[in-house]
């Protein structure tokens, strides 16, 4: 719980909670999410403005959300490769209050570790989702993006 606070004036409270999950199994790994999220703004506004990185959206000021991972974890022997990571991370945001759409997000992809290089290569699916084209404020759109990441890691 907290408050909401600008500069100088106090304009509402926030409460946020989430239960979480996370099991091994071999070499797989599972994890899962439940959370709620509610800002409680003094003008009783059912939609806030957010941004980041000169990226601005719309998001519902409460909404319910979950989430379901699955990873297998692949050792192998090729050349530099010493392991693959097959997964499928899927989550959703849902009962949006000021009439916002639901927001979806499925990531289905294979990961490769060949020292301190880690690769992904992925593919993503999403409604209502910022992240591969849409707007969490709802275009109603499905989009698609493939996507590889190179990440050096010491």
């Amino acid at each position: 719980h907290g408050n909401l606070e600008g500069p100088s004036d106090k304009i509402g409270d926030y409460d946020a909670w989430a239960v979480h999950a996370n099991a091994n199994y071999k070499g797989w790994n599972f994890q899962a999410q439940a959370m709620r999220y509610d800002y409680n703004t003094d003008s009783g506004a059912d939609r806030l403005a957010v941004g980041a990185y000169a990226f601005y959206d719309t998001i519902a000021a409460s909404a319910n959300g979950w989430s379901l991972n699955a990873r297998y974890h692949q050792p192998v022997d090729w050349g530099p490769i010493r392991s693959l990571d097959f997964y499928n991370d899927y989550s959703r945001i849902y009962h949006k209050s000021g009439g916002l759409p639901m927001t979806y997000m499925n990531v289905l992809g294979v990961g490769a570790s060949a020292g301190y290089l880690y690769t992904y290569f992925d593919f993503v699916t999403g409604r209502n989702q910022p992240f591969v084209g849409g707007s969490m404020a709802g275009d109603g759109d499905t989009e698609h993006r493939f996507n590889i990441n190179f990440g050096f890691y010491f």
